[in-house]
């Protein structure tokens, strides 16, 4: 449990830096390895001590980043409140995964989507969550997935690192929920794809289409 909540600290670093505009080359340059071993860690891939030791090396030389991750701790560590809009979104995940279906739930940052979608997961054990950066490609989006569900893919292209996912999807069903997905395709494009719903959330009232 320590370990992990280390882990998860050292995590909430690493995307505050990114957020204030420091690239995850850059990130990995720092910290003497890849961009695609930063983005495995974004990701939730199992990484080395040592790589765990030089991202805390990095916060100490950060220290201005120390309080936002602090902040985002306490705000973690408070009780989740089911609002009205909360209830809805839980309501649309359990109707999705009750028809096998594909929604879409869209709204401004800070209204609460992250954290509600972060619920639904922890109450089943067939949901996997995959948050999205602007850097992945499209292999990094399947290895991703991948990871998520609790396997490690072992072809080399795409297509057969799709079809491998496919195969496992088909014996292992599950639940895919892919926060910040805007970062890797635009919301229009998002909507041809004729979601079975789309939920949206504004600052002055909800609406289901």
């Amino acid at each position: 449990m320590m370990e992990q909540l280390r882990i998860d600290e050292l995590k909430t670093f690493i995307i505050s830096l990114i957020d204030s505009g420091v690239t995850q080359t850059e990130i990995g340059k720092r910290l003497g390895y890849s961009r695609s071993q930063v983005s495995k860690f974004i990701d939730g891939g199992k990484v080395s001590d040592e790589f765990l030791a030089a991202v805390e090396k990095l916060k100490e030389e950060h220290p201005e980043h120390k309080e936002v991750t602090e902040a985002k701790k306490s705000v973690e560590d408070l009780d989740f409140i089911l609002t009205k809009d909360a209830k809805n979104i839980l309501g649309v995940c359990k109707a999705t995964e009750s028809i096998n279906g594909f929604s879409v739930i869209l709204g401004n940052a800070g209204t609460g989507k992250t954290e509600t979608v972060k619920q639904f997961v922890k109450s089943s054990s067939n949901v996997v969550y995959i948050r999205c950066n602007c850097l992945m490609a499209t292999r990094d989006i399947l290895k991703a997935i991948g990871r998520a569900c609790g396997t490690v893919l072992q072809a080399n292209s795409k297509s057969e690192m799709f079809e491998e996912l496919i195969e496992y999807l088909i014996h292992n069903p599950k639940i895919l929920i892919f926060d910040e997905i805007d970062q890797i395709m635009p919301v229009k494009n998002i909507k041809r794809l004729r979601p079975s719903e789309t939920f949206t959330i504004s600052s002055r009232n909800m609406a289901t289409h």
